[in-house]
């Protein structure tokens, strides 16, 4: 099974952001959970700031979008319909987060395909500059770069737990935002971690060029295919692809 995410209201293509496509999964065997995130709650505040600062203490957002899905999963699991050893997680934007966060609070998860990577204490509060970082992160309550706080980012970064990352990663980023990538790439490769990355020029959030969501759809397909099917794209444009996760499968080291 592939879980896909995190705003469903309805049939979707391709999950939030139309990167995962529902109906091409199903068509090669895949159950698709599609999941709606749980409504933000948190006790009466008087600023979206109070807000965040209510949210974030103890990750306590996170931890609820977590809980709803793993209980989304338990459900599909009791009903006997899906192998629970092979089930995929992917995540679009908060669903980045969000899947971060299931990562390394879980080991349900076979195979991972993020829509960009990551929120940690590095890239978080500087890739975007420092009106964000000041403004919208550090006004809400995350702790400054400066204070080093480590014991608040553990529940949440791959980058400063990527020694405990066991599930195989693959990122499509936007060239506007592949920065936030790089340090967790470094150490998971650095560590012989299964983690693939690729940029998509003149691309933002929500990737538009056709010729881009066509290569995000069949890699993500193959991806999935490879690591929870064994099932080998015989795409001639994979054949590289498939050779380097092969080799990431028995362990050989990364060059580059």
């Amino acid at each position: 099974m592939v879980v896909v995410g995190y705003s469903s209201i309805g049939f979707l293509r391709g999950g939030t952001g139309d990167e995962y496509p529902i109906q091409a999964l199903v068509s090669r065997g895949f159950a698709v959970l599609s999941y709606n995130r749980p409504v933000t709650t948190a006790p009466p505040t008087r600023s979206g700031p109070d807000l965040n600062r209510q949210v974030l203490t103890n990750w306590r957002d996170r931890r609820s979008d977590y809980s709803a899905l793993m209980a989304g999963l338990d459900l599909v699991i009791a009903q006997g319909v899906i192998d629970p050893d092979r089930i995929g997680l992917t995540g679009f934007s908060d669903g980045v987060s969000a899947a971060q966060f299931a990562l390394l609070a879980s080991d349900r998860f076979a195979a991972a395909a993020l829509s960009g990577c990551c929120d940690d204490p590095v890239t978080s509060l500087t890739t975007a500059g420092p009106r964000w970082a000041n403004e919208t992160l550090i006004y809400a309550g995350y702790p400054p770069l400066s204070a080093m706080n480590t014991d608040h980012w553990r529940p949440m970064s791959l980058y400063q737990n990527a020694d405990r990352v066991r599930t195989p990663l693959l990122i499509n980023a936007a060239d506007s935002e592949y920065l936030r990538a790089l340090n967790t790439f470094q150490a998971l490769v650095e560590l012989n971690k299964p983690v693939d990355l690729f940029v998509f020029p003149d691309e933002h959030h929500v990737k538009w060029q056709p010729a881009h969501r066509l290569a995000i759809y069949e890699r993500n397909l193959a991806w999935f295919d490879f690591w929870l099917r064994d099932v080998s794209s015989d795409l001639p444009h994979m054949i590289d692809d498939v050779s380097r996760w092969g080799a990431m499968r028995r362990g050989e080291q990364r060059t580059f």
